[in-house]
């Protein structure tokens, strides 16, 4: 039985260096009949003594199978040459070189008996490394390669590995990188032998710049959604966004290709794959009597052998039949392996993306480590497969993070975790498809539904971990009501109506390792014993979206599809400030205990909670300091409404006037609590209608204001207008001095806090949209240049519209916040966006105003109410609408949507124009 080495992979990968490097090493550390120590995890485990003599030692030896490497820098006992030179092929037949090597290795598979001649001697005492050409459709799309190593196998009784090399510096382009990832998946399933995928030159992966993601994430290979982000970013591949992604699911489905890491001049480096490979090939049960060991308790077990220490077994160290190690030295980390199966129970860490090159955690957070890396047991499922049974839902784990599945009763809503699926018949035909997590089930009058993630996009990094997108949302009926009289058959398809439009809720973001509802403070902050709570234990309650609907699952201790969830915003930037990189994130979590969309929540409720209120965090990482500015948005916290009655803009309606300062105060003290001193900025107008709500708002403020608490009036329209928006700098020179006192928070490149945020900006308007996005806007922008002054990006008298296009880029940032949460609330992006997005009022900008402005009109009236029924469906606290017997759009016919549109576009430019 002779063991040895298929090598192969692209040009430039390293081929030829490996195998001279390998031989020497493996030369170096000698290579035996059997393995000499091995670390055993398991002491029940026994290993006999065994004696060795120097005819046991094997040689180590190259055969050069690459007609094109005429420049060998080690020795080998074959070489192809003596039997066809690509040179003489290329002349003779008139080819170029991949028409050469192709001829060439037909050549010798038709030749296979001189090779086999040539190898015979060696088969005795030699260890044998084949060196391959790097054409790299002869190992997955011809099948001259694999016939020549098929019949060697067969004939000299081989055990080969096929080592397949990856240059690692494709992993600094993810198109570059998805395509080695379908190279190393095609090799692997046409060569048909135990398999390690290498990423080579692993210690030159720096020079090429910082990595995108974590480097465990591009060896685990574990949810290649995370590089989808990156990939649209670069123009090249963007427009191949869709193949690309359905590349990568074809990828992930197959879940087998994974990599080690090689830096051939590092002694462990090599080591770590030896011991791959030896395991891979059989090498490690070479000459061990299968009565004395079982063999898949070995194979299942950590393996390592002491190379470095006994480098030439010249003696065998006391109790040798043992693991021979110092107590001292403890047993080194299984490296990464890429063989060609995984056990579907073995877990695999979750990928952390953005990190360094090296794959460490940024230096910035080792305080956060609790928080960012669950135990095993507590880790979130990425990747379901969920059946759909006559009788069942059958949740299937296939992230390698459990063997059991989630059982979901379709009569009664039970769970429960089975081992395996039901069987099926020849009459049982059960639909399938992969699902991305579970948002939670809802309990209702008409039955129980589960909701599913049924797609996803990577939107971004937060601390170190992935943010998605949900993009595909679906309710699974799981409760089969055996009524059918006409009340409940009108309650099943009135709540069949709201879920449908649950369907197509936007705007929310989760992450498998990360709490999403709380901003970096309040993170950093967060004790020992609150890290090691799972994600939904973390969370903060106003901003978890599903959390009625993850009840059910806490009560059934699912922690692992417990997947927290907000509704906001997730955007980023990354750009440079003169040399510096620097990267902005800009968060918006939307608050869940007044959610609705506009004029069908306005103001507070009676435990003062305001309608629309959000929390938009902006993140600031550059020169390794990290940096947060917290500020809030929300409606007048007072009672106060607005009822759809068809006018453009209906009046607004205080309501029991005596209750607002108490109200009032209680929405102030609870923003005390949480971020400290509040400045109350208020933007509405101080006529008409707006006027009396800003009388209440002015009044009711009064008995609470202190040095914590501060009331800045700005009457935005009449001093702005619709296109002097420059003139917000007369805002800013009144809230200047809070600013700087309440400071902001920041890490420096140790992870230590150097500042804190003591205080926040309350903005609001009536919408607390439009005027809102460009006040905050504003702010944002203030505080992003004290905080790059601070660290030494900008000069003390530098703005951000010194640098052009980060300034461009973060404008844009802010504007899509801004649209994000407008849609959520009224349906349409936000107005005055273009100031946000370009510094200026455009021609284009108004009229996009105009035409929102409509819209906004029509789906208040006409849309609006089935959404906020939904939501409230959703937040467990469903309500039957005031406008609910209202008729839907889908109704009237053709004449009424044209008479009504007509007069909607005239009255809207009139008002628009003239306010």
């Amino acid at each position: 039985m002779v063991f040895g080495q298929v090598v192969i992979g692209p040009p430039g990968s390293g081929k030829t260096t490996y195998c001279n490097g390998m031989s020497q090493f493996l030369s170096l550390v000698g290579r035996y009949l059997v393995v000499l120590l091995l670390l055993q995890s398991s002491p029940a485990l026994s290993i006999p003594s065994f004696h060795f003599t120097d005819r046991e030692r094997w040689k180590v030896t190259v055969v050069n199978l690459d007609p094109a490497n005429d420049a060998l820098p080690y020795e080998c006992a074959v070489n192809i040459e003596d039997l066809i030179k690509l040179s003489d092929v290329m002349a003779e037949h008139s080819l170029g070189p991949n028409g050469g090597l192709v001829y060439c290795m037909d050549y010798l598979e038709k030749n296979i008996d001189w090779l086999e001649e040539k190898l015979k001697p060696l088969i005795e005492d030699h260890y044998l490394l084949f060196d391959f050409p790097g054409q790299v459709e002869l190992f997955f799309l011809h099948s001259n390669a694999r016939n020549t190593i098929n019949k060697l196998i067969k004939k000299l009784n081989l055990r080969l590995t096929a080592v397949h090399l990856i240059d690692a510096h494709l992993c600094c382009d993810p198109g570059k990188y998805v395509s080695a990832l379908l190279l190393s998946l095609s090799t692997m399933l046409h060569l048909e032998l135990p398999h390690i995928n290498v990423l080579s030159k692993i210690d030159l992966i720096e020079n090429y710049g910082n990595l995108a993601f974590n480097l465990n994430f591009y060896t685990d290979v574990e949810d290649l959604s995370y590089l989808q982000q990156h990939l649209d970013q670069d123009p090249r591949s963007a427009k191949y966004r869709k193949l690309t992604k359905e590349l990568c699911n074809v990828i992930d489905d197959f879940s087998l290709v994974n990599f080690t890491t090689l830096d051939i001049q590092d002694k462990e480096s090599v080591g770590n794959l030896v011991k791959l490979i030896d395991k891979s090939n059989g090498y490690i049960f070479s000459s061990i009597d299968s009565s004395v060991v079982e063999f898949s308790k070995i194979a299942a077990a950590p393996l390592d052998w002491d190379y470095y220490r006994y480098p030439l077994f010249g003696h065998l160290p006391p109790n040798s039949g043992r693991a021979a190690h110092s107590p001292s030295r403890s047993p080194p980390r299984p490296p990464v392996v890429s063989l060609r199966h995984r056990a579907r129970s073995s877990p695999s860490p979750s990928p952390s993306p953005p990190g360094r090159a090296r794959g460490e955690l940024p230096r910035g957070h080792p305080s956060m480590d609790g928080a960012n890396d669950p135990t095993p047991s507590s880790k979130l499922h990425t990747r379901l497969r969920l059946w759909e049974f006559p009788d069942r839902y059958v949740f299937e784990p296939t992230d390698g993070l459990a063997d059991l599945y989630l059982s979901v009763s379709r009569s009664d809503d039970s769970m429960n975790l089975v081992e395996e699926l039901p069987p099926r018949g020849s009459s049982t035909n059960p639909k399938c498809q992969t699902v991305y997590g579970v948002i939670g089930l809802l309990k209702l009058a008409a039955g129980s539904y589960f909701l599913v993630i049924t797609d996803r996009d990577c939107v971004g990094s937060y601390l170190e971990h992935a943010i998605f997108k949900v993009t595909g949302l679906k309710v699974l009926p799981c409760s089969n009501s055996d009524s059918t009289s006409v009340e409940q058959s009108k309650m099943e398809k009135e709540f069949s109506e709201l879920l449908h439009a649950a369907e197509k809720t936007i705007g929310l973001y989760f992450s498998y390792d990360i709490n999403l509802t709380l901003n970096l403070q309040r993170l950093h902050d967060l004790g020992g014993e609150f890290k090691s709570l799972p994600l939904w234990g973390q969370a903060e309650p106003r901003f978890l979206w599903n959390s009625y609907l993850l009840e059910p699952l806490i009560e059934n201790k699912l922690d692992q599809y417990l997947l927290p969830v907000i509704q906001g915003s997730f955007q980023n930037i990354h750009a440079e400030v003169g040399s510096e990189k620097v990267n902005v994130t800009l968060i918006a979590r939307r608050c869940t205990r007044r959610i609705g969309t506009r004029m069908w929540r306005r103001g507070a409720d009676a435990e003062g909670y305001a309608a629309n209120f959000v929390e938009s965090e902006q993140i600031m990482e550059s020169k390794g300091f990290t940096a947060s500015y917290v500020q809030v948005r929300g409606s007048m916290p007072f009672l106060w409404e607005q009822i759809v009655d068809l006018t453009y803009k209906p009046s607004f309606d205080i309501v029991r006037q005596e209750e607002a300062p108490r109200i009032l105060e209680r929405h102030f003290h609870d923003l005390q609590k949480k971020y400290g001193a509040v400045l109350a900025v208020d933007l509405v107008n101080t006529h008409g209608g707006e006027g009396r709500l800003h009388d209440r708002y002015a009044k009711s403020i009064v008995p609470i204001l202190s040095e914590d608490v501060r009331y800045v009036h700005f009457d935005f329209h009449r001093i702005c207008g619709h296109i002097h928006f420059e003139r917000l700098s007369q805002l800013y020179d009144q809230i200047e001095d809070y600013l700087k006192k309440q400071r902001y928070f920041l890490l420096n490149e140790k992870g230590e806090k150097i500042e804190e945020q003591t205080g926040t900006v309350r903005t609001n308007c009536v919408d607390c949209l439009d005027r809102t996005n460009v006040t905050q806007s504003m702010i944002g922008g203030k505080i992003l240049e004290s905080q790059l002054q601070q660290i030494g990006v900008l000069g003390a008298n530098d703005t951000i519209s010194k640098y052009p296009p980060f300034d461009a880029k973060y404008k844009v940032l802010w504007a899509n916040h801004g649209d994000s949460i407008s849609t959520q609330y009224s349906g349409t992006p936000a107005l005055k966006g273009d100031f946000v997005r370009y510094g200026k009022r455009t021609t284009q900008g108004i009229l996009n105003d105009l035409w929102n402005s409509l819209a906004r009109y029509y789906l208040n009236n006409f849309a609006d109410g089935t959404k906020q029924d939904a939501m409230d469906l959703l937040q467990g606290h469903y309500i039957t609408s005031v406008s609910r017997g209202m008729e839907g759009p889908s109704k009237a016919g053709f004449l009424e949507h044209y008479a009504v549109g007509t007069f909607l576009l005239s009255f809207t430019l009139t008002h628009e124009l003239l306010l």
